[in-house]
């Protein structure tokens, strides 16, 4: 999605996080609920605590979020190629 500036909606912010890691290394996931009502899994490698915001810096204002209790095998995990610190939608 294209904003009024031209530029997309999420240009240059998710990737700002990715000089902020968490030496924890664990990846959490992320239900997010769209303006249509639809929802998307995101993985966040992040602390528990700044998984859900920092999705919510990756998606257009309005959209909700939640932590989902359910954890990500850890070879799946790794399969990702997450480094600390980043923020990826999980594709059907």
């Amino acid at each position: 999605m294209v904003g009024l500036s031209g530029r997309r909606w999420n240009e240059g912010r998710c990737g700002a996080y990715q000089c902020m890691a968490q030496a924890s290394g664990a990846v959490h996931l992320v239900r997010v609920i769209t303006d249509d009502l639809e929802y998307q899994i995101w993985v966040a490698a992040t602390s528990r605590d700044e998984a859900v915001s920092r999705v919510l810096d990756c998606v257009p204002e309005g959209w909700s979020a939640s932590l989902l209790e359910q954890g990500l095998d850890p070879n799946k995990a790794a399969g990702l190629k997450l480094r600390p610190g980043d923020v990826r939608v999980l594709r059907k």
